[in-house]
């Protein structure tokens, strides 16, 4: 039965339903997408769903993947081992957490430095690498941004090996593309680091913070990234249908954000399969000059905005629902995932995330969209069998006047009870 279908069982409840029934803040269609996001086939390079993905944002921990691609080289090269020892510097031994926390002088494998470095995210390790490669970390950030150059990475310039917030450290979704399908195509043999599930220090094994990796049977890498400027980042890569896929995240909100959303992206992509025949080869994205990269610290650090809350009394024209669900975040993240995969399908609307009246369950929402739009979408999704129900205006309407109904019956039984607790 539809959500709105349901809506008048739901209503049965008495005022104090009433008292959760939407928390009202309205947002724009791309208000749920926080930053860039880009898929690509990874054997072609061809763009398959894009937003954004040449604008400026800060990279955070997906920096590690280019430390990682001049390890790579240099173990390719021969000028490295996997199994050389090679030293913590006292540099390395007070960066910033996250890190091992291995003291100054200590010795370890190049390869648990990788582990450390692409499974846990470890910034002492990007630095242990970066001396063991380029002899000091300075030397080692201009063969980063050469490298960059040479790779194409027009948008970005790296100040540190690990990704700490630096305002001069950028890059784009174009770019963390390009760097990956590199990586992808010139060293294959060193692939598993980035889908390994955990990584052992000592008698503790420090999970993989990809959660991409324990939730979609297909994700085989690579690499996330956080800090509070960048909100959370990620490069998802999966296998479907014996063809790889690689999505490129900025600017989720929370950690289960990105990987929700990046899994609605490459699975969208796995359905547009032979239908992107001339589309564009990543390459072809200009990446933009200028601008700054946005900044999330206010929603990912201070916590707000974290939901896109969607305002009953705004629910005009048609629309369509993607679904319900038990947890408002996870509402909004297959929200953004839905609007990035569909947005070349409207030329406009609304979006935000509805709680259900008399539940705790959470709607996912577009509006202000013409007959049309809502048919394409949904007709698209449905191709994949995923949840997309067209909402008709007369459907709104009803909705709107049940809330307001039940908002009101709600501050009158409160003040109702207020003048009772005087007497």
């Amino acid at each position: 039965m539809s959500v709105f279908g349901l809506f008048g069982r739901l209503c049965g409840g008495r005022a104090q339903i009433a008292l959760i029934l939407i928390i009202a803040v309205l947002f724009g269609a791309n208000a749920a997408i926080a930053g860039p996001s880009l898929v690509i086939n990874a054997s072609t390079g061809q763009v398959i769903l894009a937003q954004d993905a040449g604008k400026p944002w800060y990279p955070a921990s997906l920096t590690k993947l280019m430390t990682a691609y001049l390890t790579f080289d240099a173990l390719s090269s021969g000028r490295l081992k996997l199994h050389q020892k090679i030293k913590v510097s006292r540099l390395a031994s007070r960066v910033q957490p996250s890190k091992i926390g291995l003291r100054a002088g200590s010795e370890i494998s190049v390869d648990f430095a990788l582990r450390a470095l692409l499974v846990y995210s470890a910034n002492d390790m990007a630095l242990v690498l970066a001396e063991a490669v380029g002899g000091d970390v300075r030397e080692f950030v201009t063969h980063m941004n050469a490298t960059a150059q040479k790779l194409g990475m027009n948008g970005t310039h790296f100040v540190n090996p690990h990704g700490l917030y630096d305002p001069e450290q950028y890059t784009t979704a174009r770019d963390i593309a390009l760097l990956a399908l590199a990586i992808e195509h010139k060293f294959p043999q060193y692939w598993h680091y980035f889908s390994e599930p955990y990584v052992r220090v000592g008698r503790k094994r420090l999970k993989n913070r990809d959660l991409l990796l324990r939730q979609m049977s297909t994700a085989d890498g690579m690499k996330t990234g956080y800090i509070c400027e960048s909100g959370f980042n990620l490069v998802g890569s999966a296998v479907i249908e014996k063809t790889r896929y690689i999505a490129v995240v900025f600017g989720a909100k929370t950690a289960h954000a990105r990987a929700d959303i990046a899994q609605v992206l490459l699975e969208s992509a796995a359905q547009r399969k032979g239908r992107y025949a001339g589309a564009p080869h990543v390459l072809q994205i200009v990446d933009q000059t200028g601008g700054k990269p946005g900044d999330m610290r206010d929603i990912v650090c201070k916590g707000r905005d974290r939901v896109s809350w969607a305002k009953a009394d705004q629910l005009t024209g048609w629309g369509v629902s993607f679904g319900r669900f038990s947890n408002a975040n996870k509402a909004d993240a297959l929200l953004a995932g839905r609007l990035a995969s569909t947005h070349d399908l409207f030329s406009g609307g609304d979006s935000g995330v509805v709680r259900v009246p008399g539940t705790k369950e959470y709607v996912a929402l577009m509006w202000s969209l013409n007959q049309r739009e809502t048919m394409s979408v949904c007709a698209y999704l449905h191709q994949g069998s995923d949840h997309c129900e067209v909402i008709s205006p007369a459907a709104f309407s009803e909705f709107t006047k049940r809330a307001d109904s039940m908002s009101t019956e709600a501050l009158s039984t409160r003040h109702t009870r207020k003048v009772r607790g005087r007497q």
